[in-house]
């Protein structure tokens, strides 16, 4: 068959409401244990999902959170499931135009997006 969309990112931290084990040692590009500026987009429930950025040391040296507290935030927002994008720099959220998070942060150029939308009827 045709491939229509996929999609590629990771670590899974949390699928079916289960927390994911994650050996870390084999694939170090997420810094796991490190404090860091994270990202996760989660699915609380049909249709309903989550985005959460979190600062980190760019914005504050005791900022940042490691993939184990990240989550544990998660969890106790009650998502389903949940995956870890690319963080640091490359964290950036927009409404309306605007960047949200870590305004001060300087903008890096990133080739992926997700976007969500509301369609009205008139």
């Amino acid at each position: 068959g045709e491939i229509r969309e996929a999609f590629s990112f990771g670590p899974a931290l949390i699928i079916d409401g289960v927390v994911q084990e994650f050996d870390y040692k084999k694939k170090t590009s997420c810094g796991y244990p490190t404090p860091a500026q994270r990202l996760a987009f989660c699915q609380v429930d049909k249709l309903s999902y989550l985005i959460v950025a979190t600062e980190g040391p760019e914005q504050d040296k005791n900022a940042g959170l490691s993939i184990p507290e990240l989550t544990e935030l998660l969890v106790a927002k009650g998502v389903k499931h949940a995956y870890n994008l690319d963080g640091g720099n490359s964290t950036t959220i927009l409404l309306g135009g605007r960047r949200i998070n870590a305004p001060e942060s300087d903008n890096r150029a990133v080739g992926d997006i997700i976007y969500f939308a509301t369609l009205r009827s008139e």
